[in-house]
């Protein structure tokens, strides 16, 4: 059997063979191949246009297809996982995707040839977690803001929500999304003494948050997180009438994904007053081009979709990986997060192959 790992410029192949060979039993080969993409900016670029079209519209390198032939597993961060791909690896049974999204992959062709695709959950939840944090802290507090002011030669006193700067203790935080982040983000903010709402229909209970539906949510809390997946019923999930909801000294942060909030709308809140701050890491455009009326702001807070960038977040992908193909060695469970359950059988086959 052979796992075939392609890397990246965020996880680079010689860390995928640090992490992952040493956890390997004997009989498994493991190679790491480079994917020599052109730097992280050319990678984020790939990324907006898989996000966009899926992997179809980028083309494969020849050199990685010559390096999957005989793989039996495929491991990959944000390579394109397209038909051609698969029409490369003849003997693929099982794709493991180094986060959440298996945007990179076709799946249903994946699905189709019987190959089981795995996604990886929680890989950067601490890192988005701190970030949010950081964010939210960033935007109240007028730090980035002071910080630009002082390289300027400007000592800064004064500031939109100069009527208003908060502190955090007593004051409500709503996560809108209560998975892994938000949980982490509840167990970090508990020390400054907060009080927590969340709205997740989907997610069990959780000792000191009170679970909300997304009005009474937005009516009241200080500080709104978004840390939801996008899908059909949460696309704008926050527009004109949801910020309309929220108080005028509240905040939004948004360290998930841009389609859940209605940019103009949020501009337009922000612009006259009727909320205090915003903190983005995520853009409908990325980057968000001239002329968007968020730049224009004094009262957001903004970063380059960077929030899960971590070295500890890659290595951690890595590791997620490993522990969990390594179910088809112990014999103990099949590897957990399948995607396509269709595709359950090629995991039942690798398995018995170890634990005949």
């Amino acid at each position: 059997m052979k796992i075939v790992a392609v890397g990246d410029p965020f996880l680079e192949a010689a860390t995928l063979d640090e992490v992952i060979r040493p956890g390997l039993p004997a009989g498994v080969a493991f190679e790491a191949v480079p994917w020599r993409v052109g730097g992280k900016e050319a990678l984020q670029r790939i990324n907006l246009q898989v996000e966009k079209t899926g992997p179809e519209g980028v083309p494969p390198p020849p050199d990685v297809l010559a390096r999957l032939g005989d793989a039996d597993i495929l491991f990959t961060q944000f390579f394109p996982v397209s038909s051609a791909v698969l029409a490369a690896a003849p003997r693929l049974r099982a794709i493991g995707v180094g986060r959440s999204g298996v945007e990179n992959v076709n799946v249903a062709a994946a699905t189709a040839r019987g190959i089981a695709v795995l996604n990886t959950t929680g890989r950067n939840a601490e890192a988005v977690a701190e970030y949010a944090i950081g964010l939210l802290l960033a935007e109240a507090r007028n730090i980035g803001r002071a910080h630009a002011a002082l390289k300027r030669g400007e000592w800064r006193k004064k500031y939109p929500n100069d009527e208003s700067v908060p502190e955090l203790a007593g004051r409500t935080l709503g996560l809108v999304g209560f998975g892994q982040i938000g949980r982490l983000m509840v167990r970090r903010l508990a020390g400054f003494e907060m009080t927590f709402l969340a709205f997740d229909p989907y997610a069990p209970p959780a000792p000191g948050v009170e679970f909300v539906d997304l009005e009474t949510l937005l009516r009241r809390s200080d500080f709104v997180s978004l840390h939801a997946k996008v899908t059909p019923e949460t696309r704008g999930l926050i527009g004109r009438a949801q910020l309309a909801l929220m108080k005028p000294t509240a905040y939004l942060v948004n360290t998930a994904r841009a389609e859940l909030v209605d940019e103009a709308a949020l501009a337009e809140a922000l612009r006259e007053g009727r909320l205090a701050g915003a903190a983005l890491d995520v853009f409908a455009r990325e980057p968000p081009p001239a002329g968007d009326p968020l730049l224009a702001l004094d009262n957001v807070t903004l970063s380059p979709h960077q929030a899960g960038v971590t070295v500890d977040a890659y290595r951690t992908t890595a590791r997620l990986f490993l522990a969990n193909i390594s179910r088809l060695w112990q014999g103990s469970d099949r590897p957990a997060n399948l995607v396509n359950p269709a595709a359950a059988p090629a995991l039942d086959a690798l398995r018995k192959e170890f634990n005949p």
